[in-house]
């Protein structure tokens, strides 16, 4: 498989989880109630039959920001337990790796516009308590 044919095959991954993670996702957001969720997440907004065009879908770079912060976070849980059910454990490596990967991919377009950006998360500021030893 080349390097061509490896990105499409993740891009298709991708965009056949996509659906699942967004929905768990704003199902989470509505739970926990974390950041501005009312004013960036449209609960009746979805992609059926398509999969996402991040610039075109989320043309706010506070939406942006926001879902890769709460892709990140939601990886977190899901490895934390505290988001689906886990009497079974096949399906959780997929979903951490598809909420992870979703994250990266919003990170990636709001890095287009600044290049220094990260998001804010519960891992970057563990790794910063932990090993820069300093509080965010």
């Amino acid at each position: 498989m080349g390097n061509r044919d490896a990105h499409h095959h993740w891009l298709l991954c991708f965009v056949l989880f996509c659906l699942v993670i967004v929905s768990f996702g704003v199902h989470a957001c509505f739970r926990w109630a974390i950041g501005p969720v009312n004013s960036i997440v449209r609960r009746d907004e979805f992609w059926p039959g398509r999969g996402i065009e991040v610039e075109e879908d989320f043309p706010d770079l506070s939406e942006r920001n926001f879902w890769s912060g709460m892709f990140f976070d939601m990886s977190r849980a899901i490895f934390d337990r505290r988001v689906g059910i886990h009497k079974h454990s096949f399906w959780q490596a997929q979903a951490i790796h598809q909420s992870h990967a979703s994250g990266l991919l919003f990170e990636y377009s709001v890095r287009h516009l600044e290049p220094n950006w990260s998001a804010d998360t519960v891992d970057r500021r563990e790794f910063d308590k932990v090993v820069n030893r300093k509080e965010r």
